[in-house]
């Protein structure tokens, strides 16, 4: 490569903001373009806070947007790397945190459950 194809370009979710903060890529699926990040997300749960390290996602039929809201892809996927299997099905590896009460849960895995969430 000797440079840029094109001029940099900010692509915002509608709503303002931003997907997330760290892990951040660009893919299509179905026709569709869904820009991923991980960010962290606080929900309470029986009255406590939790903070869950997610994926995110927002997504637009063309790679220059306008991308639609900010919504939750995999829950506790954090980082994450989004695949097609030789069958033809996609799936998604994924390194995520839970924190309860200070304590912070590690794990990992393989999932196909995201496929329905980029229906957005």
């Amino acid at each position: 490569m000797s440079g840029l194809a094109e001029k940099p370009l900010t692509l915002n979710p509608a709503g303002g903001g931003q997907v997330g903060y760290e892990g951040a890529f660009l893919t299509k699926i179905n026709g569709r373009y869904h820009l991923i990040c991980a960010n962290l997300n606080t929900v309470n749960t029986d009255d406590q806070p939790q903070t869950h390290y997610d994926c995110m996602s927002a997504s637009a039929d063309s790679i220059y947007g306008s991308y639609g809201n900010t919504y939750l892809a995999i829950p506790n996927g954090g980082h994450n790397t989004l695949f097609k299997d030789a069958q033809g099905s996609h799936g998604a590896t994924g390194s995520a945190l839970r924190r309860k009460n200070r304590d912070w849960t590690p794990g990992s895995g393989v999932t196909t459950k995201w496929v329905i969430a980029l229906g957005h």
